[in-house]
């Protein structure tokens, strides 16, 4: 099985796992865990030739976090979050791919958000708190810039993200930050519209992810409870 960034999988047994915390002074920290059957875990990072394991974020992230992450870790005013490390043997005989069905999720995006407290767009709303782990629903069409990551580079694009997508935080933003990291729920199905062919062809080409001001995630989203 050929893992990719943006990719989802979900556990179908116990499986046992990595973490990695992470902190806003230099360094980092690491643990280990189970994962119960059901946890949903997103790919950040495709696997470098030769990985054994692969950089993941799990759905339910605040209740997971405080399961998993060492509470010492936790209490920490540096702490800014973690990140799951899943062995590719795992995902390959433990977890079952979750495939969309696109674009017919859309219809079961937009009719799993909340009926409260929907976004209107175009209206001036405060920012809400971003976190990492959180997943919004795009209630109307939204610009973001799309990075196309590369061996030695990045390249960037201004494109839309249309209503009724679904996308988690990946990276949350820090200090005067105005945008924050992101990954759209069908990352491969949007892939060829997001990313131009030449890029996409290149040999050093490894995935993408998609910058979001945080202006429009409070003016064009809702949040989703996953």
């Amino acid at each position: 099985m050929t893992i990719r960034r943006g990719q989802r999988f979900k556990t179908l047994r116990r499986v046992a796992a990595g973490g990695i915390t992470e902190f806003r002074a230099p360094g980092s920290g690491g643990f280990e865990c189970s994962l119960d059957p059901g946890v949903v875990v997103t790919v950040l990072s495709s696997p470098l030739l030769g990985a054994s394991a692969v950089a993941a974020l799990c759905d339910d992230y605040s209740r997971i976090e405080r399961s998993v992450v060492p509470e010492e870790d936790r209490a920490s005013r540096n702490y800014r979050g973690f990140h799951l490390v899943v062995p590719l043997s795992a995902l390959d005989s433990d977890c079952q791919q979750v495939l969309v069905n696109y674009p017919d999720h859309r219809h079961a995006a937009a009719a799993a958000g909340s009926e409260t407290g929907r976004a209107s767009p175009g209206r001036s709303v405060p920012v809400p708190l971003i976190t990492r782990g959180q997943w919004f629903l795009v209630a109307s069409d939204m610009p973001v810039v799309c990075a196309a990551a590369l061996e030695r580079a990045r390249r960037t694009y201004k494109r839309t993200l249309p209503a009724s997508e679904a996308f988690v935080v990946v990276e949350a933003p820090e200090g005067r930050a105005s945008v924050a990291g992101c990954l759209p729920e069908c990352c491969e199905a949007l892939e060829e519209s997001l990313v131009p062919d030449e890029t996409r062809s290149r040999p050093d080409y490894s995935g993408y992810d998609l910058s979001v001001d945080l202006d429009w995630i409070a003016r064009a989203c809702e949040k989703l409870e996953r």
